[in-house]
């Protein structure tokens, strides 16, 4: 697995565990998604499968659709995509988001959690 891969796996795990998701890295080398992410308060599953280069992957990634349970959200995490590509996530079923985005979800939602804090400890002084 290649560093950018890696760094696209760590980034995207802690955008989920952000919004309190549990996730499971794939260990097993016949999965075809990189981890699973399940939020347990509103029974959503995702499967993340991050490809840093979408044209690359592609043909992978209606592979992957077959291969994801049917109660389970394929997320393909990439550098960038286009808006034909969209569409045909759209089409095709499953979500398509950008690193940059992920991040910045993150950080908002770290931003929103300190605040909420910060306003906890005011209420109790």
């Amino acid at each position: 697995m290649s560093n950018l891969v890696k760094h696209f796996i760590n980034s995207c795990t802690l955008t989920f565990k952000a919004f309190e998701h549990e996730v499971i890295i794939s260990k097993n080398q016949s999965a075809m998604w990189n981890f699973m992410a399940l939020n347990k308060r509103r029974d959503k599953v995702y499967a993340v499968y991050c490809a840093p280069q979408l044209s690359s992957a592609k043909s992978l990634i209606k592979v992957v659709l077959k291969k994801v349970p049917k109660d389970t959200r394929l997320v393909v995490v990439t550098a960038t995509f286009t808006d034909t590509e969209q569409e045909a996530a759209d089409k095709d079923g499953f979500s398509l988001v950008t690193l940059d985005i992920l991040s910045k979800y993150r950080m908002e939602m770290l931003e929103i959690k300190q605040r909420e804090e910060a306003d906890s400890l005011s209420n109790v002084a």
